[in-house]
């Protein structure tokens, strides 16, 4: 992969995860805002592995196998401090919508096999 299909994932998933976001405001606005946390959860970690990616291949250096596999550690892992975060400090929290934003930003991925360009 490359930089630009790098950044193409991370723009594919912000893009569905606001859609969603939006979506899920037709039911109010505590709705849109668990959604929308709801996917943060998984983007911000996927966003900071995506720029460790990048800037692995901006200096040229290949990111080891191991070295990989720890970052897919660490991003799992900060998924699931920020979703005990937002479970803790936002007591309002509609959880159908919390689990359709997670939904929408971790089946990013599919939407972007459909759309090659």
């Amino acid at each position: 992969m490359n930089c630009q299909e790098l950044i193409r994932v991370i723009k594919w998933q912000l893009g569905l995860l606001m859609i969603a976001s939006l979506v899920a405001g037709v039911f109010g606005g505590v709705a849109l805002l668990s959604c929308f946390l709801g996917g943060l959860c998984v983007a911000l970690p996927n966003v900071a592995l995506t720029l460790r990616l990048i800037f692995s291949l901006k200096i040229k250096r290949v990111l080891s196998p191991m070295g990989l596999i720890l970052c897919e550690f660490g991003k799992l892992g900060g998924s699931c401090v920020l979703l005990v975060c937002v479970a803790k400090y936002f007591p309002e929290l509609n959880w159908l919508a919390l689990i359709f934003g997670i939904s929408a930003a971790t089946l990013s991925s599919l939407a972007l096999m459909f759309n090659k360009h």
